[in-house]
């Protein structure tokens, strides 16, 4: 299985289990514990912002792909950011963003 799947069937599960939020505003309004926030290059400048400081505030890690990623993994067109809420689920996504070359290494 290629990585890409791999990913694919990780966010679809989430989908599946509904341990997924779709939305910058979602995430923003979302009290609870975050595993992992992947946001499309594409989001405005007062989203990214407000995303980016959300994830720095809570400890959250933050992935930046492409539009076509996030659309191929979720069917949806136009969303910008999802976050993870199983902890299983976004561990293995990130390893398999990394693997993708999505996550820069540090």
């Amino acid at each position: 299985m290629l990585p890409s799947e791999r990913l694919h069937s990780y966010i679809g599960f989430s989908v599946r289990s509904r341990k997924i939020i779709m939305g910058a505003d979602s995430l923003l309004r979302y009290r609870k514990k975050v595993f992992a926030v992947l946001m499309s290059d594409s989001i405005n400048r007062t989203a990214c912002g407000e995303v980016s400081r959300y994830c720095e505030k809570n400890g959250i890690p933050l992935v930046r792909c492409d539009d076509e990623l996030l659309s191929a993994c979720l069917h949806v067109e136009n969303c910008k950011c999802i976050a993870l809420l199983d902890s299983n689920l976004a561990g293995a996504a990130l390893k398999e963003l990394s693997v993708l070359n999505e996550v820069p290494n540090e």
